[in-house]
């Protein structure tokens, strides 16, 4: 009885043993094979590290941050494509954490002043490539994207801003458009030009080879204007019609003022030559 109780506390030592030492980084390399990740506007990091670098008998890399400030630190590993193993570890080498994924991510509380060692190996010994290794501060990067999306609203907004404003000034110039041709129909009264009762149209290539033509027949004062796309016409336009000077005013049966020149005999409407 007395060697089955010796025995079941050699077995209980050796396990507390065991627990002891998975959670201790073991031996540090010494100081010079140790990187340390500098703060560089809030990201501690990044910094790169050659896994191929073990054909020289390296198998893991360790690092080292000592943050400035208490809080939470994220630690993010971009690798090679097989699995990485990232282990952390705090005072006297305990170790807080340990993950094993392609991209292994782990976050854990500092505090300011205390030094951080990271261990990064690699879990598949055929696997060569590079790993990249990023450090920052969880409540600093939240902050920062905080801003960054609070800069890109006020951009949305600003930019909502130059639209309406934009609206608003071609608004403007089109009711100031309209009032001038208003003011021409007026001061035409009953000139129509040598229009009266003629027709012009204008052809022109539409959508791959189909030719479109539009047409104004010119009556007493009135015209029809007909939009024909090979052979189909589309709904005629109707209004009424006044010369003044070499300006063609239209005023459309919705109310809407447009115009043209006429010279000669050749009447141009938007830059279209219509004979």
């Amino acid at each position: 009885m007395k060697n089955l109780t010796k025995l079941f506390g050699i077995i209980a030592m050796v396990a507390v043993i065991g627990f002891a030492m998975s959670g201790c980084a073991g031996s540090p390399p010494p100081q010079d094979q140790i990187q340390e990740l500098k703060l560089d506007n809030g990201t501690y990091g990044p910094l790169s590290g050659d896994i191929v670098t073990r054909i020289i008998g390296k198998s893991h890399f360790w690092f080292r941050i000592q943050p400035i400030v208490s809080g939470d630190l994220q630690v993010e590993i971009s690798g090679p494509g097989g699995d990485l193993v990232l282990a952390v570890y705090g005072n006297n080498n305990r170790r807080i954490a340990r993950k094993i994924a392609a991209y292994p991510s782990i976050v854990f509380p500092v505090e300011a002043g205390n030094s951080y060692l990271f261990k990064v190996s690699e879990l598949d010994a055929t696997r060569l490539g590079r790993f990249n290794i990023t450090a920052f501060d969880v409540a600093q990067r939240a902050e920062e994207k905080n801003r960054a999306e609070a800069a890109k609203a006020e951009e949305r907004r600003q930019a909502e801003l130059a639209r309406q404003e934009q609206q608003a000034q071609q608004e403007q110039a089109r009711q100031a458009e309209q009032t001038r041709l208003a003011n021409l129909y007026r001061q035409a009264g009953n000139n129509l030009g040598n229009l009266r009762n003629t027709s012009r149209s204008f052809r022109q290539a539409f959508n791959r080879g189909t030719y479109q033509t539009t047409r104004y027949d010119f009556g007493d004062g009135d015209y029809i204007r007909q939009v024909t796309t090979e052979g189909m016409p589309g709904g005629p336009r109707t209004g009424t019609f006044r010369v003044s000077g070499d300006t063609v005013i239209f005023l459309s049966s919705e109310g809407v003022y447009s115009s043209g020149t006429i010279i000669g005999t050749t009447l141009t409407i938007g830059g279209n030559v219509y004979r």
